[in-house]
């Protein structure tokens, strides 16, 4: 692949953080919704972690399309990656304001620190 090509491979990472960002906050406050008509109207932090299955199932699956693909593949494959980097510091951002509120700022330093990292 040309330098050109491997540089415009990366907008595929921007194409998948738009669906991440798109889609992680409709589908974890459905799923959490649906947990608390389920427990009789008792809503718990925990109720949103079922959410992030489907995404490190494509993270997962992302990481091995790269590995093994060509040009097209590996578009697809960045894609996937995209979106789970924008859904999985999402969700796990809302769990942590959910869970420990007195300690909001200082939770989202560690979850900006692991990120980056």
């Amino acid at each position: 692949m040309s330098s050109q090509s491997i540089g415009f491979a990366n907008f595929a990472l921007v194409a998948g953080v738009i669906i991440g960002l798109a889609t992680n906050g409709p589908l974890s406050d459905w799923v959490s919704m649906r947990a608390t008509k389920k427990k009789g109207g008792i809503r718990e932090p925990e109720m949103r972690l079922p959410t992030m299955i489907p995404y490190v199932i494509i993270a997962i699956l992302g990481n091995f399309i790269v590995v093994t693909g060509g040009y097209i593949i590996v578009i697809i494959g960045y894609t996937c990656i995209g979106i789970q980097v924008a859904a999985l510091p999402a969700i796990t951002s809302t769990y942590a304001v959910d869970s420990y509120k007195p300690v909001v700022g200082s939770s989202f330093v560690a979850v900006t620190v692991n990120k980056n990292l």
